[in-house]
């Protein structure tokens, strides 16, 4: 049985745009993207990197983050609107407003949440948002740290 076709939202019509503008600036082709991607395991015809800026393919996870590393940007580059202005407002998948894109850039990044209302910032929220790594923490053992201390 064949799937109703989920049509592309507006952050995967921003990062289609991005792959293009990015790509573009570089100077390179589609098949050029698509060797390189070959290379990094993730393979992408040039056929398909051009349905991708053509909006006609979606773009999971993985090709992504591999298209980033493609293009030697990080992955929020292709998830950003691409605008000087940081005030600037966008609207982005699974939002019913728009944001500025600096409020966007602080959710992508980690670093506030993108419905500030109330003061503090909730560090619940920071917690669930970056990587455990990075969390403040007590001093462990080595043996601890070898038994996965998440």
């Amino acid at each position: 049985m064949v799937g109703k076709k989920i049509e592309l939202g507006p952050t995967g019509r921003t990062v289609a745009t991005n792959i293009a503008a990015i790509r573009t600036h570089q100077n390179l082709t589609w098949t050029d993207v698509s060797r390189r991607l070959q290379e990094r395991g993730r393979e992408i015809p040039p056929v398909g990197i051009k349905r991708i800026e053509a909006m006609e393919r979606r773009v999971d996870v993985d090709d992504l983050v591999a298209i980033a590393a493609a293009l030697e940007v990080a992955p929020v580059a292709l998830l950003m609107p691409r605008t000087r202005e940081r005030d600037e407002r966008s609207m982005i998948t699974g939002e019913t407003e728009t944001h500025t894109n600096e409020e966007l850039w602080h959710w992508f990044t980690g670093q506030l949440p993108l419905h500030t209302e109330s003061e503090p910032v909730d560090i619940f929220w920071i917690g669930r948002s970056r990587p455990l790594w990075s969390h403040p923490r007590t001093i462990h053992t080595s043996e601890e740290r070898t038994h996965g201390d998440d």
